[in-house]
């Protein structure tokens, strides 16, 4: 008899009242959704959240006979529901959902059973999950020849990548983007491009979300290989090197050729000579050694 007053009456309640919404929530976060009754309450109070998506009725929490009861919650609910239970004794039934889905989004209802009387509100849940900025990163270079790759997640529907250069020309990616899609729905994009850099150029990888979307642009910038010159004789270290090293060899020559030079006799002056002439006084005449 209860089950078929309660199904009655929330037949009757959904035709005659709104739900209230608030701005989307960022898949991951958390979210409580508020819910109040009127104190004090008897022992058959009971608290019944449920999520309605696509046409399909989930348990989300219960309560009732004075503890949590989840035996019948849904799978996708397990973990990640609370609700306060010293709010519970001031007439607070707001329900806390943790690590946000996409799958989340929907209408929410609680429903309060105190007693005789019936209360149930509805609330609109929206789950954003926007694409992250997206990332650029080298993953191999052979000589010149350089491959890059694009990533951005987090978006529900598929988003377009493409490659450009600085100037805005389109650059032809090596393959289509790859969209992956997780348990939560999320997708996950990837590109790689190949590009010849003779010189420092800049790439940059442009991701639109969906159509008429705010496109996601990032540019990085590609150093061409250091190439090493060979070094010339002008070079000023080559310079001073053959410089001492040109001191260096000079001064051991010589010192061989000093070592291997026969020592020179020292000259003695040549003895007097005496003639006899007729002439001189006393026919004495003294001459000198021609060397001095």
């Amino acid at each position: 008899m209860w089950e078929e007053s309660l199904s009655f009456w929330l037949m009757f309640s959904l035709l005659n009242m709104g739900s209230t919404s608030f701005p989307p929530v960022r898949v991951g976060n958390n979210m409580t959704l508020q819910c109040s009754f009127q104190v004090p309450f008897g022992n058959d109070l009971r608290i019944h959240w449920h999520h309605y998506l696509n046409g399909r009725r989930a348990i989300v929490h219960s309560y009732y006979n004075g503890t949590e009861q989840l035996k019948d919650q849904d799978e996708a609910f397990h973990g990640r529901t609370k609700l306060s239970l010293p709010g519970i004794q001031q007439g607070d039934a707001s329900l806390t959902l943790t690590d946000l889905r996409l799958s989340d989004r929907g209408d929410y209802r609680c429903i309060i059973v105190n007693g005789g009387n019936f209360k149930s509100s509805n609330i609109s849940l929206q789950v954003s999950a926007p694409y992250e900025r997206p990332q650029v990163r080298i993953l191999s270079r052979i000589g010149e020849n350089v491959t890059v790759e694009c990533s951005s997640q987090g978006g529900v529907s598929e988003a377009l990548m493409v490659w450009r250069d600085e100037e805005g020309n389109t650059l032809e990616a090596l393959e289509t983007p790859v969209v992956v899609r997780n348990k939560q729905e999320i997708c996950e994009v990837r590109s790689k491009l190949t590009v010849t850099v003779e010189r420092d150029i800049a790439v940059c990888c442009c991701l639109t979300p969906e159509p008429r979307a705010e496109e996601l642009r990032v540019c990085d910038t590609i150093a061409a290989s250091q190439k090493q010159e060979a070094p010339t004789l002008l070079d000023p270290k080559n310079i001073i090197a053959i410089s001492i090293l040109t001191l260096v060899g000079v001064s051991a020559c010589w010192a061989v050729v000093r070592r291997q030079r026969p020592p020179q006799p020292e000259s003695s002056p040549a003895p007097a000579t005496i003639s006899l002439l007729p002439d001189g006084p006393a026919g004495i005449t003294i001459s000198s050694s021609p060397y001095q």
